[in-house]
């Protein structure tokens, strides 16, 4: 599975128009083939900065991702609207839970 970050920064007075375009492309990238999870957040202490947090059976299905035509629109309209783009990619082999849900604190 491949794990994305992506955190985006607006640039100032963009913070609306930078939300828009992020929710604007979960639905299409979450039908997606091979899209196991894709989610924005913005951050409640810093509300010009927004994190997507993607999965991803594997990098076949992410380069496809990547060769949408709803991406081919975002991304360089979220790159217009960004004062910074941060974009991490992780390799995980293998997951297992360290506790219970049960038993993690509420």
């Amino acid at each position: 599975m491949i794990v994305v970050t992506a955190t985006l920064t607006a640039q100032p007075g963009k913070e609306e128009e930078l939300r828009a375009a992020c929710h604007a492309v979960i639905a299409p990238t979450q039908a997606e083939a091979g899209c196991v999870q894709y989610e924005c957040a913005q951050n409640i202490e810093n509300p010009s900065q927004f994190l997507f947090i993607e999965a991803w059976d594997d990098m076949d299905a992410l380069k496809a991702h990547t060769a949408t035509d709803h991406m081919a629109i975002f991304g360089p309209l979220a790159e217009s609207l960004s004062a910074e783009q941060v974009i991490d990619a992780h390799w995980i082999e293998k997951t297992r839970r360290l506790r219970p849900r049960e038993e993690r604190p509420a």
